[in-house]
């Protein structure tokens, strides 16, 4: 959940709660969330120093980009686990 909840501007926030309010390990919680702000913010960064107020058209396809992928992430994660529950309930160990 961490990794993709930059597809929201507060899903990052709601994350962090939740993992606190969960007693996610702070290591865990600290890896996670170094892994997804990271290269989100590095690409973006990068991005926006090519831009300028004539062209900032690098600057809006890297955010669109950055958004897109994020919420394809998401959708595959949840129909993966979606299928994984179900696929645990014809099958019960």
């Amino acid at each position: 959940m961490i990794l993709f909840s930059r597809a929201m501007s507060i899903l990052p926030e709601v994350t962090a709660c939740l993992s606190g309010i969960t007693k996610m390990p702070f290591v865990t919680f600290l890896l996670a969330w170094t892994a997804s702000s990271v290269p989100y913010a590095l690409i973006a960064t990068y991005a926006g120093s090519i831009s300028s107020l004539d062209n900032p058209k690098p600057a809006i396809i890297a955010a669109i980009t950055l958004t897109l992928i994020m919420w394809s992430a998401w959708f595959v994660f949840q129909r993966v686990t979606k299928r994984k529950e179900q696929n645990k309930q014809v099958r019960p160990s």
